[in-house]
Parts: structure tokens; sequence; C-alpha cells
């Protein structure tokens, strides 16, 4: 039998539940991409006060950051900087170099979905 609080390790073929991290874990994978999924990756990030992800590039994906709770921001070298907070997802698309900032008093928790935007057949 499987962990239900680990994420699958082979191809999903049907719907699954994944569920989130235990509070207080800095990083969780939730989906690691192939041979999980045909493009997805996922994750759950806590920060906590005045922590932050370090400079990163969506390169050839997009990703959406879907904040679950705290308050913090978006920001990066060109843009104009973002809450993250709950009641709204944030869109990256791709060659985004940006950051994630927790801005507030309390854990930033949130989790990110990417994905690889497929090539044209040729």
């Amino acid at each position: 039998m499987t962990n239900p609080l680990e994420p699958p390790s082979s191809p999903i073929t049907t719907p699954v539940l994944i569920p989130f991290a235990k509070a207080g874990v800095r990083h969780t994978n939730l989906l690691d991409g192939l041979p999980q999924t045909h493009v997805l990756r996922s994750g759950q990030i806590t920060l906590i006060p005045g922590d932050s992800v370090s400079l990163h590039s969506t390169q050839e994906g997009e990703e959406l950051i879907i904040p679950l709770s705290g308050r913090g921001q978006l920001n990066g070298p060109g843009m104009d900087r973002l809450p993250v907070e709950p009641g709204g997802m944030l869109f990256i698309p791709p060659q985004t170099w940006h950051t994630v900032v927790n801005t507030g008093d309390e854990p930033l928790v949130y989790v990110y979905v990417y994905g690889i935007i497929p090539k044209e057949a040729e």
C-alpha cells in the first residue's frame, strides 16, 4: 500500500487527491512531472516572516502561485511588485525572473504549479 501523504511516483492515470504538507515544512513536492504528469510540476512553499525564495526564471514554462495563508510579495527585474495573499492567484509567463518574499508577520504558505509549454510538432 502506498503512503497517502506521499505524491505518487508512477504515472497518474485516474484522479487522485494529493494532500498538502504539514505545517512548517519549507518545501514539499506535490507533483514531480514525468512520470507522474505530462507537463505539470507542483509544490507547497512555507516562508517564515522575512524569508524568500531565490531569484529564478520560469524559463520555457508558465507558473501559477496560489496563496493559502499569510502575505508576501512577488517581484523581479523589470516587473511591478504584486501582492501574494489569499483571494487571488498569480500567473507568471515564460522567461520571467522572479522571487517571492514574506512581507507579513506570520508564515506565508502557497502552492505553485509549473508547466512546461510543449514544443510545436515540426
